[in-house]
């Protein structure tokens, strides 16, 4: 299905000029026009208030995309929602710059209440998250899965630590451009401990960019570490458990992941 794109009305209520050019990713969602990114936002309620906190977030030693305000004043028109565009590119061997990345960016996030709407959301994702927590049960589609599950819920012990406004995919979202600042994009907000999400970016790294397993050692460093990884990869492993017709070698990926996780866990 070819994307709808933003209106005439939509780019010169953001001062902006066309035409709009359709990005990779983002779910087919994203726009260019000009030096500004638009994207549908939504839930209103979550875009502006994203658009509120970022537009007055300091951050020490990392770029994010302000948004734009539109001509009458607000964040969004017509259900889309402007940036400003950051330059930079992936770089899928750079982990530990995107684990200081994160450091930054979460420092800057770690006086930020919880919002309320964020009881509302029911994915896929969320869901895998609460399934990773104990919080909650997914339903199993792809049976691939069930191993790996298992092998990490034995695995799995309670845990006590703070939680805070986090990026849950961090990992993916980190952009670089010389020697500019690292670039933090597409938020997508979760309620956790911030070292979760950095085990998630370590697991994604193992899973899926032969990442160096020296990545696993220094998480398990950190203060509950070898938990978060558990909880990292049972989070990856449900989000694809599932869904249906999810490639063999992505489970191949979570398979090598489990098997050096568990090992290491039981030296």
């Amino acid at each position: 299905m070819i994307p709808e794109l933003p209106t005439a009305r939509v780019l010169d209520s953001f001062g902006l000029s066309g035409p709009a050019v359709l990005l990779q990713g983002g779910q087919g969602e994203t726009f260019r026009a000009g030096n500004a990114v638009l994207k549908q936002a939504g839930d209103p309620e979550v875009a502006t208030w994203i658009a509120d906190l970022f537009s007055k977030l300091k951050i020490e030693g990392a770029r994010i995309a302000r948004p734009i305000r539109s001509r009458s004043g607000g964040w969004l028109v017509d259900g889309y929602g402007a940036q400003r565009l950051l330059a930079g590119n992936h770089e899928w061997n750079r982990w530990n710059d995107v684990l200081a990345t994160s450091a930054k960016f979460h420092k800057a996030l770690e006086t930020v209440s919880r919002p309320s709407w964020m009881d509302r959301y029911d994915d896929v994702y969320r869901r895998a998250d609460k399934f990773a927590w104990g919080e909650g049960d997914i339903e199993v589609v792809d049976n691939k899965a069930v191993p790996l599950l298992n092998a990490l819920l034995e695995n799995r012990s309670q845990v006590a630590l703070k939680s805070q406004l986090v990026h849950a995919d961090i990992g993916g979202n980190v952009l670089f451009d010389g020697d500019s600042e690292p670039a933090v994009i597409d938020f997508r907000p979760y309620w956790r401990p911030v070292d979760y999400v950095n085990a998630i970016v370590v697991v994604d790294a193992i899973s899926w960019h032969d990442g160096s397993t020296d990545l696993i050692d220094a998480m398990l460093a950190r203060k509950e570490g070898a938990q978060l990884l558990v909880r990292a990869a049972l989070f990856r492993v449900a989000v694809d458990a599932q869904q249906q017709d999810v490639r063999s070698a992505v489970f191949d990926g979570h398979r090598k992941l489990v098997e050096t996780l568990v090992q290491l866990l039981e030296c």
